[in-house]
């Protein structure tokens, strides 16, 4: 049985409002499969998967939200590194990282203040997976941003006492060393 979108809207939003969780958990499992589920609603099936243990469930779930969503929406994709982590993607994980981190620094500003930067915090993740690894994609991806800087009309415009001839990975990554011995 399949119901229509909005059919399915109602009876995901009557799940909710009576606790009916379980009922919730499969209408979304079939609209995952059916290939009629929203990133909203992906995201909250691979999260509701992921809390029960089923990480390969989540891992579907989470890779079409990623596949869906909004370039800019951290949640779901910080848990699908960890999803992917714990299914033997370690690979995976670190190559999708590596694409969103991009879109999390713009980001930064429009954080309350104290409220955890998503970017710092997939850096620690991938530092935590595999730390050559990560550097490396790390820096391909500040590499390819310096390009693409270098390529735009005024980019002759350099700030002072910035270096354009200085590689973007020799320095270490700011603040990242602090946060890395602090949470163990």
């Amino acid at each position: 049985l399949s119901p229509s979108l909005p059919t399915a809207r109602d009876l995901l939003a009557h799940y909710r409002l009576e606790g009916t969780f379980d009922r919730e958990e499969g209408l979304l499992r079939t609209l995952l499969a059916n290939d009629m589920i929203t990133a909203n609603d992906a995201e909250r099936l691979g999260l509701m998967l992921a809390s029960h243990g089923d990480f390969y469930g989540a891992r579907d779930a989470l890779t079409r939200f990623d596949e869906v969503a909004n370039p800019e929406r951290s949640h779901g994709r910080l848990a699908l590194f960890d999803v992917l982590v714990q299914t033997g993607g370690k690979t995976t994980a670190l190559s999708k990282a590596a694409s969103w981190i991009g879109h999390w620094r713009k980001l930064g500003i429009h954080r309350p203040a104290g409220s955890e930067v998503p970017s710092a915090r997939l850096v620690r993740m991938m530092m935590a997976v595999d730390e050559a690894a990560a550097r490396r994609l790390i820096c391909q991806v500040q590499r390819n941003e310096v390009q693409r800087n270098e390529a735009r009309p005024n980019a002759a415009d350099v700030p002072a006492g910035d270096d354009p001839t200085r590689d973007p990975c020799e320095e270490s990554f700011p603040g990242l060393e602090a946060d890395v011995d602090a949470t163990g």
